[in-house]
């Protein structure tokens, strides 16, 4: 997944990070690379963290992929952290390039896993890469999970979401 990642951060990035915003060709690039293992990592400790169902919101398009988002805000610190330490620039400049980079990939990702003509990302395989066990986890397979989800969502019943996101915390070791 990562490098499906990667290379989606590069196509929708490149043009932003080539921009005047502190970074040379060489590290833009890298930038980049960093964004996608940023976004990553990030959802993977937010799912370790209990938050297995705020990320599948996100993911399904349930959640906006805005700056009031905690999920989002998170990896933007995590993302600009990352750049200053790693490129040495400032943290204004940092914390700009991950304000419009983080965004700008997790709504083109969010958007061709949510679309039934594009089959380079689903949710379960994006879920699949963040358990990081071929969408099985434990002998659960998340796309029996997802459909529950479905499911659920489609029927609107109250409580369901919260159901599928404690089974995704509870196969994770969450809370």
């Amino acid at each position: 997944m990562l490098n499906e990642l990667t290379q989606l951060a590069q196509e929708v990035g490149t043009e932003y990070m080539l921009s005047d915003n502190g970074l040379d060709n060489e590290h833009a690039d890298k930038a980049l690379g960093l964004a996608s293992s940023t976004i990553t990592e990030s959802l993977q400790e937010q799912i370790a963290s209990g938050n297995g169902q705020e990320v599948m919101n996100l993911l399904s398009g349930q959640q906006q992929v805005t700056s009031g988002n905690p999920i989002v805000n998170s990896i933007i610190g995590t993302f600009a952290g990352n750049i200053m330490q790693k490129f040495g620039i400032k943290n204004q400049v940092a914390q700009t390039i991950a304000a419009v980079v983080i965004p700008m990939v997790l709504q083109q990702l969010i958007s061709k896993t949510n679309n039934p003509n594009d089959n380079s990302f689903n949710l379960q395989g994006i879920l699949g890469g963040l358990f990081g066990n071929n969408s099985q986890m434990g002998g659960f397979d998340i796309g029996s999970l997802l459909n529950m989800v479905g499911g659920q969502t489609n029927q609107n019943q109250q409580g369901g979401n919260d159901m599928i996101g404690g089974l995704i915390n509870t196969f994770l070791g969450g809370k």
